[in-house]
């Protein structure tokens, strides 16, 4: 069957419970690969698509931020639920500031990926090595040095200086290079979601701006925080 949540992904085969999976496909699909869990979820992250309690994360997720909405997932006809009443009032202000959005993490002294796409062993840091819905996404600035930067065990690369100011976003899960975020569209993308919007003076998006993912790490020493690019 065709999973509708996001256009393109593909279709589910629906097993008898019990079975091990590994049952001879009907004639039309016996032609296809057999794909393992991370293939799903790398596939998944590619089309930007949330599910279970570590990337829909519960007490703090909101439906329409989640794309629920778009996976048509909610029902705006029907209430009694908790939160129906911000889900209704946010669908008709249609202002929805932070989406969930796929990501590509890459090497500092590498080039700038051109496009979203799964590359095995790219970089030198792993979506693995990012604290799950810890890792806060900043804004960076262009041509400065930051000393403190860390890499796992790596020499850190020639970075750059985080811009000051409130998070634009929030790393969810990844696997290698590619991941998922939850991001505020005004300061990330060129979407402008209300009539005012976020101009470039007021921190708003402007064409190559970088980002990056920063997180605390407790060890010997005190506390270090972790920096690495990421482009979305």
């Amino acid at each position: 069957m065709p999973d509708t949540r996001v256009p393109g992904f593909g279709g589910h085969r629906l097993l008898v419970s019990g079975s091990s999976g590994e049952e001879p496909l009907a004639p039309l699909f016996a032609s296809l690969e057999r794909a393992t869990p991370r293939d799903y979820q790398v596939r998944r992250y590619l089309h930007g698509l949330a599910e279970g309690p570590l990337e829909i994360r519960p007490e703090e997720a909101l439906p329409l931020e989640s794309n629920i909405d778009l996976m048509h997932g909610v029902d705006f006809r029907k209430g009694c639920y908790v939160g129906q009443e911000l889900t209704i009032r946010t669908k008709h202000t249609g202002v929805v500031r932070k989406r969930i959005l796929p990501v590509r993490l890459y090497d500092l002294r590498s080039e700038e990926p051109e496009s979203l796409e799964f590359v095995e062993g790219e970089g030198i840091v792993k979506a693995e090595d990012v604290p799950e819905g810890v890792a806060d996404v900043k804004k960076i600035a262009d041509g400065a040095q930051q000393q403190d930067a860390e890499v796992g065990q790596a020499a850190a690369p020639p970075a750059r200086r985080r811009k000051d100011g409130r998070s634009a976003g929030k790393w969810l899960a990844g696997v290698g290079n590619v991941g998922l975020a939850l991001c505020r569209l005004e300061m990330m993308t060129d979407v402008k979601v209300a009539a005012e919007g976020m101009g470039p003076a007021s921190g708003g998006y402007q064409p190559g701006m970088k980002f990056g993912l920063k997180w605390t790490v407790e060890g010997e020493g005190g506390e270090k925080d972790k920096e690495f690019e990421l482009d979305e």
